[in-house]
């Protein structure tokens, strides 16, 4: 069931991308509604949120916490 359905977000799905910006764009295109970004994050990554046409909410972005310097290689 959609979340509209439901009267709520179901789910979040968080999908690593290389160019936030131009997704952002071409996802635009698509139809789906952005509902925050693209815009930087306090932990280095830059990232946006989507609405899809059933309501679901995607976001994608360059975070990718494996490849982060763990505390104590800095």
């Amino acid at each position: 069931m959609s979340p509209q359905a439901l009267g709520g977000v179901t789910q979040r799905l968080y999908v690593v991308v290389e160019d936030p910006d131009a997704h952002c764009e071409r996802t635009k295109a698509g139809g789906a509604q952005i509902v925050w970004g693209p815009a930087d994050t306090d932990y280095g990554a830059r990232m946006y949120s989507a609405r899809d046409l059933e309501g679901h909410i995607w976001s994608f972005g360059t975070y990718w916490p494996i490849l982060a310097p763990s505390p104590d290689t800095e």
